[in-house]
């Protein structure tokens, strides 16, 4: 059954299907303006991006966290005067 893991839910096929019946509906419009068709190109990407995240494969491995310290391995302790006359 992992064939089932790889497979999009119905709930979200639609919701693709609608996004594109939509913007077709706000396109073919007779006297549609610029910012009608600027509005429908922003909700549909917001939308895409949303979808996109939520089933964007999750990075192999650990990833690092920029705010984490790092552990000194054989460094000098923190406050350590470094002598290099020796």
């Amino acid at each position: 059954m992992a064939e089932q893991k790889d497979k999009i839910p119905e709930e979200d096929k639609e919701k693709v299907n609608k996004l594109i019946a939509d913007a077709k509906a706000v396109e073919s419009k007779e006297d549609v303006t610029k910012e009608e068709i600027d509005a429908e190109i922003e909700r549909v990407q917001k939308e895409f991006a949303e979808l996109y995240n939520k089933y964007q494969a999750a990075p192999q491995g650990e990833t690092p966290n920029p705010d984490q310290e790092i552990p000194n391995e054989g460094g000098p302790v923190e406050g350590e005067v470094i002598n290099a006359d020796k």
